[in-house]
């Protein structure tokens, strides 16, 4: 079955009657055009095919997709090789870009370049080469285009931002926008811009204490057709993060979407993370009962004890805790010790996470140490 005719099967099921002038109008792709292509007559560019997918047959898309990438491994069009690489990295499907990547041929110099670019992005989002290792994979790397020159460099902002450093990681988010402006292809600008969103929500919410901002980006993310789950999913737990300290129940949603998604994913455990650790802990912070059976870390059970009125028992669960920022910030709660709590200020601003770095100084009591703290923070952020 060819992808003409998985498009034709949908648009025959559907409860509403679509039309080639109705695609048309919809996809903005010329109508003489639509009509060639369904006739076998002529071909739609991969970003084309994926817009007519997305508005008749949705439910297709992963096998129409599949198809095409068939079609490409065997009669590589570097334009649309370049879209299918970045549609799959996007999409977690990394078996079918390597082998996508790997059929590229050694003439085709771009592309080549491009699907390295496409293999680091690939290695960050699965965890096995991130922060300046990544970098470093790619610095060499040189092809004079706009989308390589934005993916390259918004690569560099997610090493700059791994690794913590934050001097350079808004000047970096700078030049992929700049590059990303003159890119021709909707589908590369567009996921481009997307990628250069997420990391614009992490920075504005740990590192600069922006959640407004944040969830300006979030919003961008959400409302962009071309986002994948994952990043569907992550932008959803971020959006909760930001709301944890100023509404209840908007974090609240946003984390149940998030665990949703995991679930949907198979990712059971990073759905139990969230339960476990982000749940707890909004629960905790707003003196709201903990969801019966709710499966607790010790850090969050001293800290359930403690907004309970129980800080006796507290207090002997805490005694067990590390020394993570937020066991620290447990301890020096239950504790009230104002040492403890900068001392968990201090490691969530190591790891450049000012939105955290400014709960512990909400509980010290001592007003020198919590002002001097505070002018540092804003100073170092403005």
């Amino acid at each position: 079955m060819n992808v003409q005719t998985i498009i034709e099967q949908a648009m025959q099921t559907s409860a509403t009657t679509t039309t080639y002038k109705d695609i048309a109008q919809h996809t903005g792709i010329d109508r003489t055009l639509i009509s060639k292509f369904f006739a076998g007559k002529a071909e739609l560019t991969l970003c084309d095919v994926l817009s007519v997918t997305r508005y008749v047959a949705p439910a297709d898309e992963k096998e129409i997709v599949l198809l095409l990438v068939d079609d490409l491994i065997h009669a590589p069009k570097p334009a649309n090789v370049k879209v299918a690489l970045l549609y799959l990295v996007n999409n977690g499907m990394y078996e079918e870009m390597e082998e996508l990547g790997q059929a590229i041929p050694k003439t085709h110099k771009a592309n080549i370049a491009w699907y390295k670019l496409i293999e680091a992005l690939a290695l960050h989002k699965r965890g096995e080469v991130v922060g300046f290792n990544m970098v470093s994979s790619i610095f060499a790397l040189n092809f004079d285009s706009p989308e390589f020159n934005a993916l390259k460099t918004a690569l560099f902002a997610q090493g700059s931002y791994t690794e913590g450093d934050f001097n350079h990681l808004f000047n970096f988010l700078a030049d992929a926008e700049l590059s990303a402006t003159e890119i021709k292809s909707d589908f590369l600008r567009r996921s481009i811009r997307n990628y250069i969103a997420e990391l614009m929500t992490n920075a504005y919410l740990f590192r600069k204490n922006d959640p407004k901002k944040c969830r300006f980006y979030a919003n961008t993310i959400r409302g962009n057709c071309l986002t994948g789950p994952i990043t569907l999913i992550n932008n959803e737990y971020t959006t909760g993060v930001s709301y944890l300290f100023e509404d209840f129940d908007k974090a609240l949603m946003h984390f149940n979407r998030s665990i949703e998604g995991w679930r949907r994913l198979g990712r059971h455990d990073r759905a139990v993370a969230i339960e476990r650790d982000d749940i707890a802990f909004l629960h905790n912070y707003w003196r709201k009962e903990l969801p019966q059976g709710s499966e607790l870390a010790d850090s969050a059970r001293a800290h359930e004890c403690f907004v309970q009125g129980d800080v006796e028992q507290a207090q002997t669960i805490a005694l067990s805790l590390g020394m993570s920022a937020f066991d620290l910030f447990v301890k020096g709660l239950v504790f009230a010790d104002d040492a403890l709590l900068l001392m968990s200020a201090m490691e969530y601003r190591l790891k450049g996470n000012n939105f955290f770095a400014a709960l512990p100084i909400k509980f010290i009591q001592a007003v020198g140490i919590k002002t001097a703290y505070t002018n540092s923070i804003n100073s170092k952020t403005a």
